[in-house]
């Protein structure tokens, strides 16, 4: 479960680091209190653990708010509210390689970030129209471009570090444009998509995949063509009960055209998309999910300029939760979500009791088929200030090769992380399962960092002695110490 009584009402920050983790519905509640002790024998083992980061993130957040986050192997970047761009490692410590501790970025709001991988380039867009590409090597300015209009979203090349060739970045606004140097190093704009909103760009190697009005487009880069659209339909009533658009809004325009809808949905919930590696990307949005992978075309009589790739659509399901961001675990999906409960009954009401305690943000890890999905595990999170978000103010960003994943919300950054052998040997423990906690220490002891089979083995030797359990004490104490 997550949280513990220290929790409640909790406000500040330092009362607590880790979350304890669970699974809501079995052996937790919403708010991480258990609901059956006679349950607790049937009680699935957690797959996470969850650390709040502070160290110097605790001073930055209380002067200003996180804004969106991108991370990376070495480091994690952090855009703020006042338009400032924090380089932070993994445990919150401030490595920005500038005399202010920060990059000045924008004047406003940094509304996206992006990062080559190689970790040297890191591009940021904002509302006031301005494209930023800084150099981490030197901790420089290397691109500034100036644009009429509010920027949403900016990718940068991954290569962007290797050559001139990809010293390129597609940019998101009213359309989606690649900005590429040309032979004398400057900017020139190429048009790939005009006349829809685009709010999220994410550029895998090869492919890269878009929102565009009530779709997600993917597009093949070294082929320069468009390859999918993948389309999202919701029911028009099912947005309406269970969230914060007006029926006004879902009204066709005068030449049929559902705009209006398509705007409500960018403004109030973010497209999500995750590439999980070079052909299979992940889209949550809404309360839809689809797992897309692209297939390259066997059929050798390719016409000149058809694509040679297409995208099959593996996995759809309608989910009874808002997606505030989506990743992948092992061969699981994972969700970061809100409840659509709380949309409906809270409604932005903050000052709703039923609306509070059900506006927690959830990390969900899913098992899918082609059309449904079952909840493994479902962790809440108390994070600082959650009464107040809606699901455009949650981020997910992830490392999947290292299992670690990034929850972000404006005042409040955790860390989950995947539970290691002294996870497990300490669970086994606390429900008194000595005998399984022993054998699995024995089975890999140089694993071990904070158990080792001696303290499991006296741990397991005083839980025998004080039930009276004297022949399997004697056998316990051969086994740990011989003759």
């Amino acid at each position: 479960m997550v949280g513990d009584e220290r929790d409640k009402g909790m406000s500040s920050m330092e009362d607590y680091d880790d979350f304890e983790s669970g699974s809501l519905g079995d052996s937790a509640s919403l708010d991480g209190v258990d609901d059956d002790e006679d349950e607790e024998d049937d009680e699935e083992e957690p797959k996470l653990n969850f650390i709040r980061i502070r160290n110097d993130l605790l001073g930055i957040l209380e002067k200003d708010a996180v804004s969106c986050v991108a991370v990376h192997s070495k480091f994690l970047c952090i855009g703020s509210h006042r338009g400032e761009l924090y380089i932070m490692d993994h445990l919150g410590n401030n490595v920005t390689p500038s005399p202010r501790g920060s990059f000045p970025a924008h004047k406003i709001m940094i509304n996206c970030i992006s990062i080559d991988a190689e970790g040297e380039h890191i591009a940021t867009c904002s509302d006031d129209g301005k494209v930023i590409v800084f150099n981490l090597c030197d901790g420089h300015c290397e691109t500034t471009l100036s644009l009429d209009k509010k920027l949403r979203c900016v990718a940068i090349d991954p290569q962007y570090s290797k050559s001139s060739f990809s010293r390129r970045f597609l940019v998101g606004s009213d359309s989606a444009m690649l900005y590429q140097r040309n032979i004398f190093n400057l900017l020139k704009p190429f048009p790939i998509l005009e006349g829809g909103i685009v709010s999220t760009i994410k550029w895998g190697s090869r492919f890269v995949a878009w929102s565009w009005k009530d779709e997600v487009r993917i597009y093949d880069i070294e082929e320069e063509i468009m390859i999918s659209r993948v389309r999202f339909e919701w029911e028009s009533n099912n947005l309406v009960n269970n969230s914060l658009i007006e029926p006004s809004s879902l009204h066709m325009s005068s030449n049929g055209s559902k705009e209006n809808l398509i705007k409500t949905l960018h403004e109030k919930y973010r497209c999500n998309i995750f590439w999980k590696d070079k052909y299979t990307v992940f889209i949550g949005w809404a309360d839809i999910i689809k797992i897309c992978q692209v297939v390259e075309i066997k059929n050798k009589n390719i016409q000149p300029g058809a694509p040679s790739h297409y995208v099959k659509i593996s996995c759809m399901f309608t989910t009874d939760f808002w997606t505030c961001g989506i990743s992948s675990f092992s061969n699981y999906t994972t969700v970061l979500s809100l409840t659509k409960e709380f949309m409906a009954i809270g409604n932005g009401d903050t000052n709703n009791e039923y609306a509070k305690n059900n506006n927690l943000p959830n990390v969900q890890i899913l098992e899918t088929d082609t059309t449904s999905y079952n909840v493994l595990q479902a962790d809440a999170l108390r994070t600082r200030g959650y009464t107040e978000y809606k699901p455009l103010d949650y981020h997910l960003e992830s490392l999947i090769d290292e299992i670690l994943f990034f929850i972000v919300s404006p005042k409040d950054i955790i860390l989950a992380k995947a539970r290691d052998q002294d996870d497990h040997i300490q669970w086994l423990m606390e429900r008194k399962k000595f005998e399984e906690a022993l054998e699995v220490a024995i089975q890999d002891p140089k694993s071990l960092q904070r158990h080792s089979v001696m303290n499991v083995g006296l741990a397991y030797l005083d839980h025998l002695v004080e039930n009276e359990m004297f022949a399997d004490a004697g056998k316990l104490c051969f086994k740990l110490f011989g003759k």
